[in-house]
C-alpha cells in the first residue's frame, strides 16, 4: 500500500467513522466454544492476551476489557478519530487492561509480538483493505498467535458477493459525480431507490437490487460508505482464503456463527453430495456454492493442532445455553409444543423436550448451564430424578444447535439478576447512551441492544449515585422542565400526568434493562 492509498483510506474513516459496535461472534469466549466443540483446548479467555486488528472506536474490545479484568487487550487502528474515540471510551469506563494504539497494520511489529497472543480478532477489515494488508493480517496471525492460540477473521465471500459487486460498481460510478462523503451517501441512497423502482422486472436482477436496497435501508451510512463505496472491497472464495491461511501455517477450525457450518437442513441430494467430501475446506466451499454465501467469520488455529469433527449431543451438556425461540400457541409440555425461531419451527412431542425448551426460554438472555436448566425443569415437572432430562437434551439438542434454535456459550458473564439499592448500568452502555443520536448500547453480555432516546436517558441516569426512586424523580424533573416530552412529542404540564407518565415509563424500561443484562452485579465499576 503506497502513501497515497494509506492517506485516502485513513481519510475515508476520519470523514465517515465506522460505527463502533460489539460483535459477539468474534469474542474469545465464543471462539473458545467453537474450538472446544471440535476437540481443541483453547486458551483461558478469562486470563488471555487479545489483539484486535482494526479496533475502530473500541466498541468491540472495551466491553471485553470490562468483563475480563484479568485479561490484557490491545487494539490498533490507523484512524486518528477512531483511536481518539476508543481512548475516550477507555477513560470513561476506567479500563486499565486495554491499550488503543494508532497504528497501520503493515507497521505492526511481528518480531516484538511473536507468539504473544492467545486470541486475534480482525472484523470488517480483511476484504476492505489492499491485498498487502490482508496478507499481513494472516502473517500476524501465523506468527503472533501462541501455539494454542486462535484467530477470527471476517470477510466478504463468493459466490454470494457477485451480485452485490455489480451494485457496488454502479454506486461507485454514481458517487464519482459528487464531492463530499455526505453528498455521495445521500445521492447513492436515492439512486438505489431509483434502481429498485425501475430495474428490469425479468430474471433475478430486480430481486437482487430490491434485497440490497432493503438491507442498506436498515444499516447506517457508515456501512453503505465503507462496504459499498470504498476504494477497496475484495470478496474471497473460501478455498482461496484458506490457501492464503495455509501459507502462514494456519488451519480451519470452524465458523464463528456455528450454525453456518452445518447442512443437514439442506435438500437430501445436497446433504448426500457434501457427505462424500472428506476435506472440510472442500465441504465448506461447496456449501457456499449451494447457499450463495456472501460473508464469513472464520476461526483459525495453528496447523499443528489436531481437530475432531465427530461432535456429539453429549457435548452440548458441557456449555452454557440460550435460545431465541418462542412457543407458538400451546405452552403446556403435556401436549406437543411448536417452537418457532424466525421463519423456522419444529414440534416437540416429548414432554421432557417441551419442558426443557420452555424453561430455557424463561431463562431469558443470560446463558445458563445445562445442569441449572435440568434443576429448573426438574422442579417445574416435579421429577424425582433429572436423568430423563439429561438424556432428552443429549439426544435432541445438537440438531437444534446446528439449526440455530439453541446457542452454545463458553461463559455467562456476571450481571445483576435483581436491582441493587443504587443500581448501576455498565459504563460502556452509559457512555454510548450519552452520544447524540445513539441507537444501540452494549450490555454486559457483550451484545448490542437497540435503544431509543428515552431508554438512553435511563441508561445514563443509572450511574450508581441514585436509587430507583431517585432516578424516577430525576426523570419527572426532566418532564417538568420540558427537556423530555411524552410519547406523542408533547410537553406535560399537569403534575398528576407527570407522575402517571413517569410510572408508565419506569414500569416499562427498568425491567427491560434488567432482563437485557445492563445492570452490574455488586455495585458501581468505572464510568465518569
Amino acid at each position: 500500500m503506497d502513501a497515497q492509498q494509506a492517506h485516502d483510506l485513513e481519510k475515508s474513516y476520519d470523514d465517515v467513522p465506522y460505527e463502533s459496535l460489539p460483535y459477539p461472534e468474534t469474542h474469545p469466549a465464543n471462539t473458545a466454544m467453537v474450538a472446544r466443540l471440535f476437540g481443541l483446548t483453547p486458551p483461558d479467555f478469562r486470563n488471555a492476551r487479545v489483539l484486535e486488528l482494526g479496533c475502530s472506536g473500541g466498541g468491540n474490545l472495551a466491553p471485553l476489557a470490562l468483563t475480563y479484568p484479568s485479561s490484557r487487550f490491545i487494539g490498533i487502528d490507523f484512524s486518528h478519530k477512531e483511536i481518539a474515540e476508543a481512548n475516550a471510551l477507555k477513560r470513561f469506563a476506567q479500563l486499565k487492561n486495554v491499550e488503543f494504539l494508532r497504528l497501520d497494520i503493515l507497521a505492526f511489529d511481528i518480531a516484538k509480538h511473536r507468539e504473544s497472543f492467545d486470541y486475534i480478532i480482525s472484523h470488517g477489515v480483511f476484504s476492505w483493505v489492499p491485498h498487502a494488508v490482508s496478507a499481513r493480517i494472516l502473517e500476524i496471525c501465523g506468527a503472533c498467535l501462541k501455539q494454542d492460540g486462535l484467530a477470527v477473521i471476517s470477510y466478504n465471500a463468493l459466490p454470494g458477493w457477485n451480485a452485490v459487486r455489480s451494485i457496488r460498481e454502479m454506486l461507485l460510478h454514481h458517487a464519482a459525480g459528487f464531492k463530499t462523503p455526505q453528498e455521495k451517501i445521500l445521492k447513492c441512497r436515492a439512486f438505489l431507490d431509483f434502481l429498485a423502482e425501475n430495474a428490469a422486472t425479468t430474471g433475478g436482477y430486480r430481486t437482487a437490487v430490491l434485497e440490497e436496497r432493503n438491507l442498506l435501508r436498515d444499516l447506517g451510512d457508515f456501512y453503505l460508505f465503507h462496504d459499498h463505496m470504498s476504494g477497496e472491497n475484495s470478496p474471497f472464495y473460501f478455498r482461496d482464503f484458506m490457501r492464503m491461511a495455509r501459507q502462514q501455517q494456519l488451519a480451519y477450525v470452524g465458523e464463528a456463527i456455528l450454525p453456518n457450518m452445518f447442512f443437514d437442513n439442506q435438500a437430501p441430494e445436497v446433504v448426500k453430495m457434501l457427505r462424500t467430501l472428506d476435506d472440510i475446506v472442500e465441504q465448506e466451499q461447496y456449501l457456499d456454492y449451494v447457499r450463495n454465501r456472501r460473508f464469513r467469520s472464520t476461526i483459525l488455529c495453528k496447523s499443528a493442532r489436531k481437530l475432531n469433527r465427530a461432535i456429539s449431543g453429549q457435548q452440548v451438556l458441557d456449555f452454557y445455553l440460550t435460545t431465541n425461540m418462542a412457543a407458538k400457541d400451546n405452552a403446556d409440555p403435556a401436549k406437543p409444543v411448536t417452537f418457532v425461531s424466525g421463519a423456522s419451527q419444529f414440534v416437540a412431542a416429548n414432554p421432557y423436550d417441551s419442558a426443557l425448551f420452555l424453561e430455557l426460554i424463561a431463562c431469558g438472555q443470560k446463558p445458563v448451564t445445562a445442569e441449572e436448566l435440568f434443576a429448573r425443569t426438574q422442579k417445574r415437572l416435579n421429577l424425582p430424578d433429572p436423568q430423563p432430562l439429561r438424556d432428552a437434551l443429549a439426544k435432541g439438542a445438537l440438531s437444534l444447535v446446528t439449526r440455530g434454535f439453541i446457542t452454545l456459550h463458553a461463559d455467562s458473564p456476571s450481571c445483576a439478576i435483581r436491582l441493587e439499592k443504587k443500581p448501576v448500568v455498565s459504563p460502556i452502555a452509559r457512555y454510548q447512551a450519552k452520544k447524540q443520536g445513539a441507537k444501540q448500547a452494549t450490555n454486559l453480555l457483550g451484545k448490542g441492544i437497540t435503544t431509543e432516546p428515552v431508554v438512553n436517558i435511563f441508561l445514563a441516569l443509572f450511574d450508581g449515585s441514585r436509587s430507583v426512586q431517585e432516578v424516577a424523580g430525576a426523570f419527572a424533573d426532566m418532564l417538568r422542565r420540558g427537556t423530555v416530552l411524552d410519547g406523542n412529542g408533547k410537553r406535560i404540564s399537569s403534575e398528576k400526568n407527570i407522575q402517571v407518565e413517569t410510572k408508565k415509563v419506569m414500569d416499562q424500561i427498568v425491567p427491560m434493562l434488567l432482563q437485557n443484562c445492563f445492570f452490574m452485579a455488586g455495585g458501581s465499576q468505572g464510568g465518569g
